[in-house]
């Protein structure tokens, strides 16, 4: 008698056994997939970190250029302004425009002329 009880034990309590054993296979497969996603979250993670720190160097060195263009512009303008000026003080206006225009002057055309000077009456 005692044989055929435990074997309605087994019978009874079989699917539970059965649901207990799939369900501890489950965790230990859905804890190693969470083990490897956060694996994976934390190699991402450092992979960003890195990138943001590459990101906020090259900000800063485009900051440091962007200030230095700027200083050279200013530089160059005041240099074209006196380049401009000290045109003006040696050409007459009309050349230096055109000068600065073209980056050539032509040559103007003359008549020829005749002088006299009071020294060669003379004789």
């Amino acid at each position: 008698m005692e044989k055929k009880n435990k074997k309605k034990d087994r019978s009874i309590f079989q699917k539970e056994e059965e649901i207990l054993i799939r369900s501890m296979s489950a965790f230990e497969e859905s804890k190693k997939t969470m083990d490897l996603f956060l694996n994976n979250f934390q190699s991402i993670s450092k992979s960003y970190k890195k990138l943001l720190r590459q990101v906020k160097h090259l900000t800063k060195m485009s900051d440091i250029q962007q200030k230095k263009l700027h200083t050279t512009q200013k530089e160059l303008d005041a240099a074209l302004k006196k380049s401009e000026a000290l045109l003006l003080n040696v050409l007459p206006e009309s050349v230096a425009h055109e000068l600065k225009e073209q980056g050539t002057i032509s040559r103007p055309f003359y008549s020829p002329i005749s002088m006299v000077s009071p020294e060669s009456q003379k004789n």
